[in-house]
C-alpha cells in the first residue's frame, strides 16, 4: 500500500522556497481576502500548501509532490493571515521579507501517516518506519522507501498487526537503523499505541539482511527490563564493541526511570544503564516554545497544561566509539558517558554516572546522530532546525560556537530522526509531534503530509 507520492525517486528532491508575493496576483487580493476569512480555520493547511510549487531561495519544492500544481502564486492554501500580509504589504515593496533559510532542504517523500523513523543502508537504500500512536490507523510499521513511495518492507506478514504472536510480527515500530554491517535494524515499542499497555513479548530488537530481505535475528526484551510505563525511543550500534556488538536504547519515559538499555547482541543479554539519573530525566525547570506557542502536556482543555514528561530520547555514539551521547527532550543540556562503563555490566550505576559530562546547552532536541568527522548532529523542534556539535569545539563555556546550524526552514515542523547516508545526505523526518492531541488539550493540530527531508552534508557517517 502506498501513503503517497512525490514527483522524485529514491535519490530525488526538491529544494524548498517559500511562496512569492507576485504582482500579477494583487488586482484581485482584498476580494480573495474576504471569502477566505470566512473559511479560514486559522492554521495553514500543510496539505495545499505543500501541493503547489513554493517560491524562495535557491530552488523549488516540486510541483506534484501531493497534486499536480506546475505553478508558484502567493494564493491557494494561504490563510486569511497571509492574504491579510499579501493584500497591505505587497502593494508597497512587492516581496516581503521573510525568515531566513540556513541550508538547502530537498524533498524526499510524504506519506499520509505519521513517519517518525529513517534509516539509509550503504547503497542508499531508504527505510521508514510509522509506530501505531493510538489515533492513526497504521497498515505497515516499516517500510522502504522506492521511487516516492512507502513501500511494505521486508514482508506484508511481519507487518500485520497480531497481539497473539507479538515476537513475530511489529507492533510499532519506532526506531529503523542500518548498523556497520549493512544490517537494518528495527525497534519494537511492544505496544498498540502511545501509553498503551506493554504487550508481553513485543517489546524486541529486530534485524534484517539487505541482501536477503528476510529476518535473520530477533531479541525479545524480557518482562524484568520492560518496566511499567516503558518507552523504547531509538537505538544505535558500535558493532566493533565486544564480539558481537551492543546496542544502545534510550527510555524516554520518566515513569519507567528512564534511563539506557545497552544490549550485548553476542548474547542477547540487556541490562538498564542509569536509570533515574537526573541527565536521562525531564528538568522540571524546562520550558519550551514550538511554533508560536508554549510546549506542554495537556490532553484536555479541561486539564491543567504541565511539562512534558519526555525523559532520554535521543541516542547517538562517537566516531571512535569512546562515548555515548544523549539528552532528554525535556532538558536543555547534550549529556556523554563512556562507552566502556555502560557496557562493564560489573558496574554500579554510581560507577557509570561518575563518567557523565555535560557538553553544553543543546536546546529542546529529540533526534541525534553521529558523524565519521566525530561531530554530533541534533533536531530542534524549537527552530525548526538541525544543529551539529562539534566536541573538537569545545571550551568551558557551553555558550560558544560548539554548535551550529546545519539547515534551518520552517518547513521543518518537529524534526524527529535523522539519518546519514555515505554520500553525505542527511536525512530528516518532518513529525508533527508537537501537534498531538496529548500536547494541544485533545486537539488534533497535525496535517497530513508528513515529509522525509534532507540536506547534503560534508560529513560521512560514523558506523561503527
Amino acid at each position: 500500500m502506498v501513503d503517497s507520492t512525490t514527483s522524485e525517486g529514491r535519490h530525488g528532491g526538491n529544494v524548498l522556497r517559500e511562496p512569492e508575493i507576485k504582482n500579477s496576483t494583487q488586482t484581485n487580493t482584498r476580494a480573495r481576502v474576504a471569502e477566505r476569512v470566512r473559511r479560514s480555520t486559522g492554521f495553514l493547511s500543510r496539505r495545499s500548501f505543500l501541493s503547489k510549487s513554493l517560491a524562495v531561495g535557491a530552488g523549488t519544492i516540486g510541483a506534484g509532490l501531493l497534486a499536480n500544481a506546475p505553478t508558484a502564486r502567493a494564493s491557494g492554501g494561504l490563510t486569511a493571515g497571509d492574504e491579510a500580509i499579501q493584500a497591505t504589504g505587497a502593494q508597497q515593496i512587492g516581496r516581503l521579507p521573510i525568515d531566513r533559510n540556513i541550508g538547502t532542504l530537498q524533498t524526499v517523500a510524504a506519506f499520509e501517516k505519521q513517519v517518525v523513523g529513517v534509516a539509509v543502508s550503504a547503497s542508499g537504500r531508504v527505510f521508514v518506519s510509522f509506530p501505531r500512536n493510538g489515533i492513526d490507523t497504521v497498515n505497515k510499521s516499516v517500510a522502504e522507501v522506492i521511487d516516492g513511495k512507502a513501500v511494505v518492507y521486508p514482508n506484508r506478514e511481519i507487518n500485520t498487526l497480531d497481539t497473539r504472536a507479538p515476537s513475530t510480527h511489529f507492533l510499532s515500530v519506532q526506531s529503523v537503523y542500518v548498523d556497520a554491517n549493512d544490517t537494518l535494524w528495527c525497534l519494537d515499542v511492544g505496544n498498540t499505541g502511545s501509553g498503551t499497555a506493554l504487550v508481553p513479548g513485543g517489546a524486541k530488537l529486530v534485524a534484517i539482511d539487505l541482501t536477503t530481505n528476510t529476518v535473520t535475528r530477533t531479541i525479545v526484551f524480557p518482562n524484568s527490563l520492560i518496566t511499567t510505563g516503558t518507552s523504547l525511543n531509538d537505538v544505535r550500534f558500535d558493532s566493533q564493541r565486544g564480539k558481537a556488538g551492543f546496542a544502545y536504547i534510550p527510555d524516554s519515559s520518566a515513569k519507567a526511570g528512564s534511563g539506557i538499555i545497552v544490549v550485548d547482541l553476542a548474547t542477547g543479554h540487556a541490562v538498564r544503564r542509569l536509570a533515574n539519573d537526573p541527565s536521562v530525566l525531564p528538568d522540571p525547570s524546562f520550558r519550551a516554545v514550538v511554533e508560536g506557542k508554549q510546549f506542554v502536556a495537556q490532553a484536555t482543555a479541561d486539564a491543567a497544561p504541565s511539562l512534558p514528561a519526555i525523559a532520554c530520547d535521543g541516542i547517538a555514539v562517537s566516531a571512535d566509539g569512546k562515548l555515548v551521547y544523549y539528552c532528554p527532550i525535556a532538558s536543555r543540556y547534550l549529556y556523554s558517558v563512556s562507552a566502556d562503563a555502560l557496557v562493564d555490566f560489573k558496574l554500579s550505576d554510581d560507577a557509570v554516572a561518575a563518567t557523565i559530562k555535560n557538553v553544553g546547552e543543546k536546546g529542546e532536541v529529540g533526534g541525534l546522530e553521529a558523524d565519521a568527522q566525530g561531530r554530533i548532529y541534533l533536531t530542534n523542534g524549537e527552530y525548526n532546525a538541525i544543529r551539529r556539535f562539534d566536541p573538537a569545539a569545545a571550551t568551558v563555556d557551553t555558550f560558544n560556537g560548539t554548535f551550529e546550524t546545519v539547515v534551518h526552514n520552517r518547513h521543518l515542523v518537529w524534526p524527529d530522526s535523522l539519518a546519514l547516508g555515505r554520500d553525505g545526505a542527511l536525512y530528516i523526518t518532518s513529525t508533527q509531534v508537537n501537534r498531538l492531541p496529548s500536547l494541544n488539550g485533545g486537539v488534533d493540530l497535525r496535517e497530513p503530509p508528513y515529509i522525509l527531508y534532507k540536506v547534503q552534508t560534508d560529513a560521512t557517517p560514523g558506523r561503527r
